[in-house]
């Protein structure tokens, strides 16, 4: 049903600041980065033009992926939040010093329901949920990674039909 809703809820299109979206999304996630002793580095680009994105849902994929490194890194690590524009993208890096994502994990973790997480810690509808979202906007969504070497989720919006 959530998948369902994610793939047909309206697009509440409006223009948006994407560094204040990720400011959001780590607010949000202020609780869990504090208790996992995580260390936060903010790389934003300060002339980024807004993008015309629905703040939601493009924050709840911010959330997600946040989320996601920081239990990656267990105890402690660093986050790093990187945004930029490249020709009529505006992208986010969102790099974690976690153990990275062995090759057969990371074919399969944009699949819906699947989890390294344990029976009661994951339902593994965060990442598929985010690819829904960030592909409703005309974008993408990858990773990189080296098992030992953390983890870089790179997020690539549109900007066109932005003010």
């Amino acid at each position: 049903d959530l998948l369902n809703f994610a793939r047909t809820s309206p697009m509440m299109k409006e223009p948006s600041s994407i560094n204040d979206l990720l400011e959001e999304s780590l607010k949000l996630s202020g609780y869990l980065m504090g208790k996992h002793n995580i260390r936060i580095i903010r790389r934003f680009r300060q002339d980024l033009p807004q993008v015309n994105v629905d703040p939601s849902k493009i924050c709840q994929v911010f959330l997600n992926i946040i989320i996601n490194a920081a239990q990656a890194m267990g105890k402690s690590g660093v986050l790093t939040l990187t945004s930029g524009i490249t020709k009529n993208i505006c992208w986010v890096k969102v790099s974690d010093t976690g153990p990275g994502i062995d090759p057969r994990v990371k074919a399969k973790i944009f699949d819906t329901f699947f989890t390294t997480k344990g029976k009661n810690s994951g339902t593994g509808l965060g990442l598929a949920v985010s690819r829904i979202f960030v592909n409703q906007h005309g974008g993408t969504i990858e990773v990189v990674s080296k098992k030992r070497d953390g983890a870089t989720f790179i997020i690539n919006l549109p900007m066109t039909g932005s003010k």
